[in-house]
C-alpha cells in the first residue's frame, strides 16, 4: 500500500519518455526515475496497478536509456542499476521483446569505471570512497547474476575497501562520520 501511495503520487511528474520530475523545480534528480520503475515493477509483478503499466515501461525506457548512456541525473549512476537490474528482472515478461532487449542492451552496454561517479577515476585513493561504492557493488552483482555482465572485475577492485568500513556489530560506518543518516 505504501509504495503504491508514492508511485500514483508522482504520477502528474512522469514525462513522456518516462522521466520522473521534481515536483517543486520541475527537472529530474538522482534515482528518482529509477525508484519509480522498480517500485512500479513490484507492484505489477504482485498484480497491482495494471493500468500503469505503460507509464511504469516508459519509466523504465527512460530510467535504463539514461543508465547506459551515462545521463542519470545529477551524477547518481551508483544508485540506479541494481533498481534498473530488479525492474528489468522483473518486467521482462510483460513487456514485448523489442523493448526488453532495448533495456537489456541499455544495462549492459556502459562501463562501470566510467559511469558511477564513486570510482578511481574521481577518488585516486580509492580507501576515501564513501558506501556510493555499496550501492554500485550492488548494481554490478545483479547485472552479473543476470547476465548483463560477464565480470566481477569492479567489485572485485572495491570490495576489499569497502569491507574495512563495517564495524564488528556488522554495520556500515562512512568516512567522515558522522553522516546525516546515522
Amino acid at each position: 500500500d505504501f509504495a503504491e501511495g508514492r508511485l500514483r503520487a508522482f504520477l502528474p511528474y512522469v514525462t513522456e519518455e518516462g522521466a520522473v520530475l521534481d515536483p517543486k523545480d520541475g527537472k529530474e534528480h538522482e534515482y528518482a526515475t529509477a525508484s519509480f520503475a522498480k517500485a512500479g515493477a513490484v507492484l505489477l509483478h504482485s498484480g497491482r496497478c495494471p493500468e500503469l503499466q505503460d507509464i511504469i515501461l516508459k519509466a523504465m525506457d527512460w530510467g535504463s536509456y539514461c543508465l547506459g548512456e551515462n545521463q542519470v541525473p545529477d551524477d547518481h549512476a551508483d544508485f540506479t542499476s541494481h533498481m534498473l537490474v530488479l525492474a528489468y528482472e522483473l518486467l521482462s515478461g510483460i513487456a514485448d521483446s523489442s523493448r526488453v532487449e532495448r533495456w537489456r542492451c541499455n544495462l549492459q552496454q556502459f562501463d562501470p569505471e566510467l559511469t558511477y561517479s564513486q570510482t578511481e577515476r574521481n577518488f585516486p585513493d580509492i580507501r576515501q570512497i564513501r558506501n556510493w561504492a555499496t550501492y554500485a557493488m550492488h548494481g554490478e552483482m545483479k547485472r552479473y547474476r543476470a547476465g548483463l555482465t560477464d565480470t566481477t572485475s569492479f567489485i572485485d577492485k572495491y570490495l576489499p575497501y569497502q569491507l574495512t568500513r563495517f564495524t564488528p556489530e556488522g554495520l556500515y560506518r562512512d568516512p567522515n562520520l558522522p553522516a546525516a543518516y546515522d
